[in-house]
């Protein structure tokens, strides 16, 4: 898939590995890499196996959980202009998801 960041910021927190332990510890940081990893390799959002990936919804605003470890997890959102490829139930073809973009690591409630 290709993988954008929200900002700049978030994106340099994501590859300074020191920065990001020193903010959510070194589980989350080791997961956080081995997920932007399997982001990278993966074709579609389908494609991710691992980290309990959880479909969210609001409205018609679609976004996707993907946990890092027991305290924190990737919020990702489709990166496309147009996802137009809908199937029998008016949902979206999760097989076309192949941007995202990472908007936030958040911490679980």
């Amino acid at each position: 898939m290709i993988v954008a960041f929200k900002d700049i910021v978030l994106r340099d927190l994501c590859e300074d590995e020191d920065k990001c332990i020193l903010i959510y510890g070194q589980e989350a940081t080791t997961q956080l890499q081995n997920r932007l990893l399997d982001l990278f390799a993966a074709e579609s959002i389908l494609d991710i196996l691992v980290g309990n990936l959880k479909e969210i919804r609001f409205g018609d605003t679609l976004s996707f959980q993907l946990d890092l470890d027991n305290k924190y997890f990737l919020e990702l959102v489709p990166n496309h202009t147009d996802l137009k490829d809908f199937n029998q139930e008016n949902l979206i073809d999760k097989s076309e998801i192949k941007r995202i973009k990472i908007i936030a690591i958040n911490k679980k409630i």
